[in-house]
């Protein structure tokens, strides 16, 4: 199954609070504040997955978080900084603004994306120890991670899109220039685009086919699906029985 859009919420780790500790050891008088600092929150990062071809692993999980980091502790040790969130994507997503739809990231052959930065972690008590205030008893807290909700596109879906009217031969079309010559999946629903990713190899030629049943029949349904995906095919075969 192909899902070529899904809306999805991401979090970035927060940052760890800092330790509130003074230094304790036998015959060491006065030894002072000595907590540590809190490790940073994770980032969320895109990143290109050349062996996926489609959205379907946000289909059911769309909640993601990174990792937050660890409180500091005492003797100034620092917390452990969070892990990152890696988000894995087809290339020639697309990471646009849900609301505006504003494309603020193509992921097409670029380097991992860090979307959303982790929290910095607070510093503990010793930072705020001065020659007036040598006993301080407060630290500062991690900042939160930030969140937000994104929609992944895929920009790329097919190199040729056979549409038309039931029964009037796509399905012969594509037996005939494809070793697929039984497609039983394309009559079990109607009014819907029934996807069929056909691998179609020669020396000269690698396509991707991607057929839409009844998308001239019910337009009222296809509109939402129309203008999203004529801007992406190279080519278009049009089927039409008068």
């Amino acid at each position: 199954m192909l899902l070529d859009h899904v809306i999805i919420e991401v979090k970035a780790g927060d940052g760890g609070n800092g330790c509130i500790s003074f230094h304790r050891e036998k015959y060491v008088a006065n030894g002072g504040p000595d907590g540590g600092d809190g490790g940073r929150g994770g980032n969320v990062v895109f990143e290109i997955d050349k062996g996926k071809n489609t959205l379907l692993d946000y289909r059911y999980h769309r909640k993601f978080a990174a990792e937050n980091g660890e409180n500091g502790k005492a003797s100034k040790c620092h917390g452990k900084n969070g892990a990152d969130l890696v988000l894995r994507v087809p290339e020639g997503t697309l990471i646009k603004d849900p609301d505006s739809g504003a494309v603020i990231k193509d992921m097409s052959r670029c380097e991992p994306y860090v979307f959303l930065r982790g929290g910095n972690g607070g510093w503990g008590n010793r930072h705020f120890a001065t020659p007036t205030r040598q006993i301080p008893r407060f630290a500062k807290n991690g900042l939160p991670g930030k969140s937000a909700r994104v929609l992944l596109e895929l920009k790329m879906l097919a190199d040729v899109g056979l549409v038309g009217l039931p029964n009037v031969g796509k399905s012969s079309i594509l037996s005939k220039i494809s070793p697929a010559l039984k497609l039983p999946i394309m009559n079990l629903q109607r009014f819907l685009p029934i996807w069929v990713w056909l691998r179609w190899e020669t020396k000269a030629m690698d396509l991707w086919w991607q057929i839409f049943r009844d998308s001239l029949r019910a337009p009222a349904r296809a509109k939402d699906w129309d203008m999203r995906f004529c801007g992406m095919w190279i080519v278009v075969v049009c089927f039409c029985m008068w």
